[in-house]
């Protein structure tokens, strides 16, 4: 019984995230790609941003990201899985710039997640932040 409320969870959600990232094929594989997310110290993350060479992703829930310093784009954790909003959030940002994810904290995990939505949807040098930026 277990398994078939396992596979109907799935199916639910697949269906309420059209265009959803975390298809049943792509489950198994996801906690190896988030644990593999290369990680950026706050320092260079900084040094990368004011040199224009990265891109601030805030993966922060958007009721405490509502006042953003210009340039960081708001992906929160709850809308990551979403491709569409995902694609419109970085519509114009190339597939191959630096994008540094923050959640707020070294222990936050949602930075890891937003990430790794990210890269399966293309972009391919997507770092995580360690520690508060």
């Amino acid at each position: 019984m277990i398994a078939g409320i396992a596979v109907v969870a799935g199916a639910l959600q697949h269906a309420v995230l059209p265009g959803g990232l975390w298809s049943n094929s792509s489950r198994a594989n996801a906690t190896i790609e988030v644990a593999s997310l290369p990680t950026v110290a706050v320092d260079e993350a900084r040094s990368m941003r004011d040199a224009g060479t990265a891109t601030i992703v805030d993966a922060r829930p958007a009721n405490l990201s509502t006042t953003l310093p210009a340039g960081v784009i708001s992906i929160p954790i709850g809308l990551s899985q979403d491709a569409a909003f995902v694609r419109a959030k970085l519509d114009g940002v190339p597939l191959d710039r630096t994008l540094l994810v923050h959640c707020g904290d070294a222990r936050c995990g949602q930075s890891r997640v937003v990430a790794a939505a990210i890269r399966r949807l293309g972009w391919t040098d997507v770092r995580v932040i360690r520690g508060e930026p």
